[in-house]
C-alpha cells in the first residue's frame, strides 16, 4: 500500500475539521454563529451515516473502493492500493470469507473480499461488505484458520457498522465544512481518515473480536487460531513505532484483547477446519 507522506491525508482531515478523537477547535476565521451552523450540519450528516439503507451502504462502500484504487485520486484519499486479480490467493480469501460471511450476523450483504499487494501485516474493512487482506498478513499466517480469524474480525467490523459509526462521530466532532461534495464526499474524506490514519476504537476492536470469535465457531473454524495469530503479531515488533502501518497500529490494545479471548476458549476451540499449514503455504507461497 502506497501511503502518501506529504501530508495529503492530514490536509483532507483538516479541511473536514477532523481531529483525532477530540472536538476540533473553532477556526479563527469562523464566527460563533457560523461554527454553530457547521456543527449542526455535521450532526445532520452524521445521522444520515448512521441510518444508511443496505443499498446506500453498499454504494458508498463501492465508491470508497473505487477511490482508494485510483492513483488519480491520491490527493483526495491520501492512499492508493493495488489488489490482486485472477490469483489463487484471491480465490482462497474469497472462499474463506464467503464461508465466514454466511455464519456472520449480516449474511444478507454482498461481501467482496480482496487481496491488497502490500507486505505489511494488516487488513481492513469499510462498509457494505468490502474486506481487504494484505499479502503480508497472508504470508504471516501459519494456516487457513488464522487467516479466517482475521477475516472474521474484519467482517464483524462491517456487521456492526464500525466504520460508519466512526465516520459519524468524526462528523459530529468536526462539524461540516461546505464544498466537500455532499455525503459522498464526506464518505471519501472521513472514510480514508478513519481507516488509514486515526487510531481505531478500542471498544469496536473488542466487539469485533467477540463477534468474529463466534462467527469462526459457527463456520467450523478453530477459534483458538484467532488468538494464536494475534499473539504472533504481538511478537513481531514495537506497536509504538510511528513508521508502522500494520495490525498493531490500526487495531489497538491487542494484548488485552488476546487476554479477553483466551478466557473464552474451550477444548473444542482447538479443533476444526483450516489447520493444514502445508496447504496454506502451497496457495500463498508465490505471493
Amino acid at each position: 500500500m502506497q501511503l502518501l507522506k506529504q501530508g495529503l491525508l492530514f490536509a483532507s482531515m483538516s479541511a473536514l475539521g477532523v481531529a483525532c478523537g477530540t472536538q476540533t477547535a473553532k477556526p479563527p476565521e469562523a464566527t460563533p454563529q457560523e461554527w454553530g451552523t457547521s456543527v449542526r450540519a455535521g450532526q445532520a450528516e452524521a445521522e444520515k451515516l448512521r441510518n444508511l439503507s443496505l443499498d446506500e451502504e453498499y454504494k458508498y462502500g463501492a465508491d470508497l473502493d473505487s477511490a482508494i484504487k485510483d492513483p488519480a485520486r491520491a490527493k483526495e484519499t491520501g492512499i492508493t492500493i493495488k489488489t490482486l486479480e485472477n490469483h489463487p490467493a484471491h480465490e482462497y480469501v474469497n472462499r474463506i470469507g464467503q464461508r465466514l460471511a454466511a455464519a456472520s450476523d449480516r449474511p444478507d450483504l454482498a461481501y467482496k473480499f480482496q487481496v491488497v499487494e502490500d507486505d505489511s501485516i494488516n487488513a481492513f474493512a469499510t462498509m457494505g461488505g468490502f474486506v481487504y487482506m494484505h499479502t503480508g498478513l497472508l504470508k504471516s499466517a501459519e494456516n487457513e484458520a488464522q487467516v479466517a480469524g482475521v477475516m472474521a474480525h474484519e467482517i464483524s467490523h462491517i456487521t456492526h457498522k464500525h466504520a460508519l459509526q466512526s465516520m459519524a462521530n468524526q462528523a459530529v466532532y468536526g462539524g461540516w465544512v461546505k464544498g466537500v461534495g455532499g455525503l459522498g464526499g464526506l464518505v471519501i474524506g472521513l472514510g480514508t481518515a478513519v481507516l488509514f490514519q486515526l487510531p481505531g476504537s478500542r471498544a469496536f476492536e473488542f466487539e469485533a473480536d467477540s463477534s468474529g470469535f463466534e462467527s469462526m465457531r459457527r463456520a467450523g473454524y478453530p477459534a483458538e487460531q484467532m488468538v494464536e495469530f494475534f499473539t504472533n503479531v504481538l511478537g513481531k515488533g514495537d506497536p509504538n513505532d510511528g513508521k508502522r502501518h500494520d495490525w498493531l497500529s490500526t487495531h489497538p490494545d491487542t494484548s488485552r484483547r488476546v487476554n479477553a479471548l483466551q478466557m473464552r476458549l474451550t477444548p473444542g476451540d482447538s479443533r476444526g477446519l483450516g489447520l493444514n499449514a502445508n496447504e496454506h503455504q502451497r496457495i500463498i507461497g508465490n505471493l
